[in-house]
């Protein structure tokens, strides 16, 4: 039988590399998950990289809205950039008329790859929104 005398308690020191044990195995864990999430955004990035890269920008141009203005006929447009890569310089025209004897262009500085950019273009006042038409007429690789 034991005794009080003889029975083992736990000391200080034995509590205290069993919770410092219990940290390190804490901390092996916690390195190995960011381990792992450092890795697959690597590869993530790595992916993007090939996959992504060349091609050219895929450029068309929509009409968003028409307001009379003190200066004329305001027409909302917004460029949509669907390619992989982007476009600066972008110029739009504009045409009314039969022959799209009016003409107005605007420059748009840079459309990042799948993104879009609004511009606005102003026509004189008799102009008629439906008689309106859009188109790219150029860019430059940035």
């Amino acid at each position: 039988m034991a005794t009080s005398k003889t029975a083992r308690k736990p000391s200080r020191s034995t509590s205290r590399r069993a919770a410092n044990k219990t940290a390190e195995k804490v901390e092996w864990i916690v390195a190995g998950v960011a381990t792992l999430v450092v890795v697959v955004l690597m590869g993530f990035l790595v992916y993007e990289a090939v996959t992504r890269s060349g091609g050219s920008p895929d450029l068309a141009v929509s009409h968003i809205e028409s307001t009379r203005t003190r200066a004329g006929l305001a027409v909302l447009l917004e460029v949509d950039n669907a390619g992989h890569a982007a476009a600066s310089a972008v110029e739009v025209v504009g045409r009314t008329g039969a022959n799209g004897q009016e003409a107005r262009v605007v420059t748009i500085d840079y459309v990042p790859a799948e993104a879009r950019r609004r511009a606005t273009l102003v026509f004189p006042p008799e102009t008629r929104p439906e008689d309106v038409r859009l188109h790219v007429l150029g860019y430059a690789d940035p």
